[in-house]
């Protein structure tokens, strides 16, 4: 993950930002961001979109199992970070393997 000092030189500590996952609003002192290939390797290990994500691709009728596979397609062609809220990141950890073990990586404080 990012550093948090250097986010909050991107602008104001209480500006908002839409999480990428959910599209919730964050703030930068409330924001967890994975380096792309840390969120790949989360998807990779089993990360989904979220539930609320799902639920909009049907409405739009696109079965689940497409949505899913168009968001991991979409996943390995981004080549940003990933800034998610904390309910989303909560969740993220349960898929995140350490790549680098001298590294904290659960949060950004």
């Amino acid at each position: 993950m990012f550093a948090k000092p250097a986010l909050i030189q991107l602008g104001e500590e209480g500006q908002t930002i839409d999480c990428d996952l959910c599209n919730s609003p964050i703030t930068l002192r409330d924001i967890s961001v994975y380096e792309v290939e840390e969120f790949r390797a989360m998807v990779a290990n089993g990360l989904e979109p979220p539930e609320v994500a799902l639920k909009h691709a049907l409405l739009m009728g696109i079965p689940q199992q497409a949505a899913i596979d168009q968001w991991r397609s979409m996943v390995h062609q981004e080549n940003s970070a990933w800034s998610l809220c904390p309910a989303c990141d909560e969740v993220a950890r349960g898929y995140h393997q350490v790549l680098d073990p001298n590294r904290d990586t659960h949060r950004m404080i």
